[in-house]
């Protein structure tokens, strides 16, 4: 899923971050925390973590402080909660020796305790977020045995069933990729996707969101890589709208 131009294919789900801006990463913010991650089988990986944040963390690249105030919104209660993630990964045919083609799969789970305001207000403000997701991508065809060209399939989805403070309470996506589509191009990569994105029933008038996207990564050299792309966006707003289309490079 890094092989797409869209913030809306990501291997971090776009809804996630659009239901709980906390948890985007750095860039740009920064925040207290911790995780571990343990391998219980050769081919299970176990991961959980603890982050002291809140939305406003998110937002400020220098502050270290535990508690982070939201100086833009004094008259909301200041948030003074925690997230906690845990998520466990099968690694089909991963090990040194498998030469089969190799697979990923992730189920898990967010939990944060924050203050978030309530749609469509965003005036008052109510405690705790949570969801699940999936993800998972396989590689399911390829020239000859343990080759890195060939075709990869994937697929994610998410469910944020607070939809009070949820404005994408269900997202789902799927795709392809193909390395090697053209012989002589054996490292470019040609990939197809699609992700749709349900609004919130709390958000008057608001409707379900759709992108499709095509791209081709040309290679024309180990430092080089253009990306020739196509995107097509239905109700981009997340209202009713027409639709639009997007080429670039």
């Amino acid at each position: 899923m890094v092989n797409y131009v869209s913030l809306g294919i990501y291997p971090t789900p776009f809804s996630i971050v659009t239901n709980d801006f906390s948890f985007a990463g750095p860039p740009p913010g920064l925040q207290w925390g911790a995780q571990a991650i343990y391998r219980a089988a050769p081919s299970v990986e176990l991961a959980a973590g603890v982050f002291n944040t809140n939305p406003n963390s998110s937002n400020n690249g220098q502050i270290f402080a535990l508690q982070q105030r939201n100086e833009a919104a004094l008259f909301l209660p200041q948030n003074k909660g925690a997230m906690y993630l845990a998520q466990a990964t099968y690694l089909h045919k991963q090990g040194p020796h498998d030469t089969e083609k190799p697979g990923e799969f992730t189920a898990g789970f967010f939990y944060d305790t924050n203050n978030f305001a309530v749609l469509p207000n965003q005036i008052t403000t109510t405690g705790v977020n949570y969801g699940v997701f999936l993800m998972g991508q396989q590689k399911v065809w390829e020239p000859s045995r343990g080759d890195p060209e060939g075709l990869t399939l994937w697929g994610a989805g998410t469910w944020s069933p607070k939809q009070i403070v949820s404005p994408m309470p269900w997202f789902a996506g799927a795709g392809l990729s193909y390395q090697g589509l053209i012989r002589p191009r054996k490292d470019d990569i040609v990939s197809a996707g699609w992700w749709y994105g349900k609004t919130s029933r709390f958000i008057p008038g608001s409707t379900a969101a759709q992108m499709i996207e095509v791209n081709y990564q040309w290679v024309p050299s180990r430092y080089v890589n253009i990306i020739p792309d196509f995107q097509y966006i239905w109700r981009p707003s997340g209202f009713p709208s027409a639709a639009t289309a997007v080429v670039g490079i």
